[in-house]
């Protein structure tokens, strides 16, 4: 084993040209930059991975610190023999002699950070191997900072799944009585009796994490308008209340103002004219009520009206409100003051078949629907009901064929017939046994409801959504998408790697200067030696006698200046120059 330590030590001080010498220190800096490469290469191919399965239990963090072990190590090693080389350039410079004490500061750095930091605090060393020392410093936190590199969290993967699954409608149609199934109209009370948006149907997702590809569905929407009652609702009232059939196309007559001469009957006209138009109640001139609030709405596209010959006549709609073609149903709201007649409040509403364009995806088991679009049906009904149905054709989303959507005449006719008996009637009225109200007298808890609201918008709406819920799961076409499961991946912070970069750098600099100081004052490579000391140690002239103590010596070295240089007989020694 010497033999072979003689021998490495041999051939470290006989090859390498100008760093004849220092071949071992020389690969140190290079094994401690190639484990630093070697870390960067690692974190840089596991950064937003899965968290590795590694053998024997091993994880990224105990490779990632393995390899700050060795840089550490490898550059300790290189920092030390730079740190004790300075020692000898130190003392050998021409024509300065140094204190005899600055030797043991530089082998106390060389030997570790409470060394190196005692050469920090000591000015008169202070120079070019307060880098060294610096860096011996430094390299205590490498493996606290290489530990912070790397982190784990926590997020979905999506694959295609078919247990992701939401439902779709291209088509609708009512009984074959042209009457709502029960089913939609207990959604029609759920819309309209919930105090919280009612969702969107509810997709398979039995991860919790899905997303779907936007898609189009047969829907119901609704629009509503708040008006000022004052400058957009036409009021007109008198004793006695007569069909305009030509003025108004549908009237009813909810007041005999035959028999009660003595009451008032009103009529209310939105801008959307000729519907939704309100008939609203009579008040005898002597009575007192407070405000009340009436409700008419119509089903706009086939309507029987009732004349007092007792026939009745079937009228075609073929009207636009807010933009919708002929809707399905509307709706009218004024509060009046029933002794002024005067409209206090007034909103209007509609609700149609339409095709809506959904993204759509949950998170956490949470839905979240956005509507991107909404398209009407249009057109003009066929008056003697000779056609299906009506058809609305919407353009693909991507190549292929457009997307036909059907809703059949009478179920079309049947949503705004079964909708208008639940919002027809009066509510906050309070009149003697003569006085009658448009609609219903006798409550109902829509009506509460809507009386209640204050956002009549959002009443609907719900309606609307709860309709079409009922129609997307009874009319279902699949919409499959991707399915999100959670995963442990690995993530960097490579700010942290600041640190091990900056030390490492800083010993393969500091090594070539020390490297280069040597060369340029010709000082002899004894580095770390202790037989360097022995063979060159003080001038055996030099009064040192009495000196047994560590402490007695400590304080005679810092008395004495000495410098290396050769005797008469041409070898080195250290002399005291005092």
């Amino acid at each position: 084993m010497a033999t072979l330590f003689h021998r490495l030590r041999f051939f470290s001080s006989t090859r390498g040209g100008f760093f004849r010498g220092w071949f071992w220190e020389f690969c140190g800096v290079l094994l401690a930059l190639s484990a630093l490469t070697a870390i960067v290469i690692t974190l840089i191919k596991f950064d937003g991975a899965v968290v590795p399965r590694m053998p024997l239990g091993f994880t990224l963090n105990t490779v990632v610190s393995a390899l700050a072990t060795v840089a550490k190590a490898a550059l300790l090693m290189s920092v030390a023999a730079a740190l004790s080389q300075f020692k000898w350039i130190w003392v050998q410079e021409q024509g300065v002699s140094r204190p005899l004490r600055d030797l043991q500061l530089f082998d106390d750095a060389s030997r570790g950070p409470w060394g190196a930091l005692m050469m920090l605090f000591n000015t008169r060393v202070f120079h070019v191997t307060s880098i060294g020392a610096l860096i011996t410093i430094l390299a205590l936190a490498l493996d606290p900072s290489v530990q912070q590199l790397i982190s784990t969290g926590q997020r979905s993967v999506y694959a295609d799944s078919v247990e992701a699954s939401l439902n779709r409608a291209e088509n609708f149609t009512a009984s074959s009585s042209g009457i709502l199934e029960y089913p939609m109209r207990e959604a029609i009370l759920i819309g309209a009796l919930s105090s919280t948006a009612i969702p969107e149907h509810m997709p398979s997702c039995p991860t919790g994490n899905c997303t779907w590809p936007i898609f189009d569905t047969l829907a119901l929407c609704s629009k509503c308008n708040t008006l000022n009652p004052h400058t957009e609702v036409e009021s007109r009232c008198n004793s006695s209340l007569a069909f305009d059939d030509a003025e108004s196309n549908f009237i009813l007559d909810h007041i005999n103002a035959t028999a009660n001469p003595s009451f008032r009957s009103c009529n209310y006209t939105f801008p959307s004219s000729p519907f939704p138009e309100i008939v609203a109640y009579g008040v005898g001139q002597n009575e007192t009520v407070p405000q009340a609030t009436v409700y008419e709405s119509y089903s706009t596209v086939y309507s029987t009206v009732w004349f007092s010959d007792g026939g009745y006549h079937t009228i075609v709609r073929n009207n636009t409100n807010f933009s919708i073609s002929n809707p399905a149903f509307a709706l009218g709201a004024v509060r009046i003051d029933p002794m002024t007649t005067l409209p206090i409040e007034a909103h209007e509403c509609y609700m149609s078949f339409c095709v809506k364009t959904f993204a759509a995806s949950t998170i956490n088991g949470v839905l979240n629907t956005t509507t991107v679009n909404t398209v009407y049906f249009d057109g003009v009904p066929d008056l003697n009901r000779t056609g299906s149905e009506y058809m609305l054709s919407i353009p693909p989303a991507a190549d292929g064929p457009a997307t036909n959507y059907t809703v059949e005449y009478f179920t079309w006719e049947a949503v705004g017939m079964d909708l208008a008996p639940y919002f027809s009637g009066a509510l906050g009225a309070s009149l003697s046994s003569t006085g009658i109200v448009s609609g219903n007298w006798e409550s109902s808890d829509v009506l509460s409801a809507l009386n209640q609201t204050s956002n009549i918008t959002f009443l609907m709406n719900n309606v609307a959504v709860a309709m079409t819920n009922y129609i997307r799961n009874t009319n279902s076409l699949f919409i499959y998408g991707q399915a999100g499961t959670m995963e442990t991946f690995t993530h960097v912070t490579w700010y942290w790697l600041i640190l091990p970069v900056f030390v490492i750098l800083g010993a393969f600099i500091f090594l070539l200067v020390a490297i280069l100081e040597t060369s340029r004052n010709e000082a002899k490579l004894w580095k770390s030696s202790s037989l360097a000391l022995l063979f060159h140690g003080l001038e055996h002239t030099t009064a040192t006698s009495g000196l047994n103590e560590l402490e007695e010596m400590e304080q005679e070295a810092d008395n004495m200046r000495v410098r290396l240089r050769m005797t008469e007989k041409d070898r080195l020694m250290l002399f005291d120059e005092l």
